[in-house]
């Protein structure tokens, strides 16, 4: 009897257990098992489609960022525009020389130019003006060959006409050149030059040029000048 009132209780709290149970579907609960080898549960989440902005269709939203990447892509491609006008400022140091007795003179002159490329041509237009503290000048209407032309690193030959004038009047002649130009920023550049002229110059002219030691005055006064210089450009 003792035993029987010991188990009542378990009994009692057993019965709603096996009641519960029976309710329970097993099939309800998703196992390890189960996870590992149903494709559906692991497959990974579908991506999320992209809405279009505005209102805009899906086409018209694709549409228009590949318009885009190709607006980008040309503007990358694009080369720089060549410049057509160019401004510079320097100096040259000449050395005159006369052929007839090999007299020499030197001297630094102050140099302003300007030139003009039509349309992005290898051919430039130019005239050089060179100036010096007796009231003389010495302009330079001149013609550019490039043979290599870019934004970064040009080279030129040129050849010119040498208008020499001073107070007793005006010499003329000719010659050419060789130069270099450096690109430092898009419109900023620098410039060597070499270039020598060929003059027939005045009796006065040369006697003010070259002492009278030189030489006798009868001599031919054709003179070659050659000339080292630098200046920075301005170029559009």
């Amino acid at each position: 009897m003792r035993n029987l009132k010991n188990i009542l209780p378990l009994i009692l709290i057993l019965i709603p257990s096996l009641a519960l149970s029976e309710t329970l579907d097993i099939d309800e609960f998703e196992t390890w098992d189960a996870s590992q080898t149903d494709p559906a549960a692991s497959a990974p989440p579908a991506r999320l489609a992209k809405a279009p902005v505005d209102g805009q269709t899906e086409s018209n939203a694709v549409r228009t960022e590949l318009e885009l990447t190709e607006s980008s892509t040309k503007a990358t491609d694009q080369p720089k525009q060549d410049f057509i006008i160019h401004f510079g400022a320097g100096a040259i140091w000449t050395v005159p020389l006369r052929l007839a007795d090999k007299a020499t003179d030197d001297k630094v002159l102050s140099v302003f130019s300007a030139s003009w490329s039509p349309f992005g041509l290898i051919g430039e237009v130019g005239f050089d003006l060179a100036m010096a503290r007796n009231s003389s000048f010495l302009a330079s209407p001149n013609l550019k060959f490039f043979f290599v032309k870019h934004h970064a690193f040009s080279c030129y030959l040129e050849g010119s006409l040498a208008i020499h004038s001073h107070l007793a009047g005006t010499d003329l002649g000719g010659g050419g050149g060789f130069g270099m130009i450096f690109g430092l920023i898009d419109h900023l550049a620098f410039e060597i030059r070499a270039s020598a002229v060929l003059l027939d110059l005045s009796g006065e002219v040369a006697g003010q040029m070259f002492s009278a030691e030189d030489g006798p005055a009868e001599v031919s006064n054709l003179v070659v000048v050659p000339a080292v210089g630098a200046r920075l450009l301005a170029r559009f």
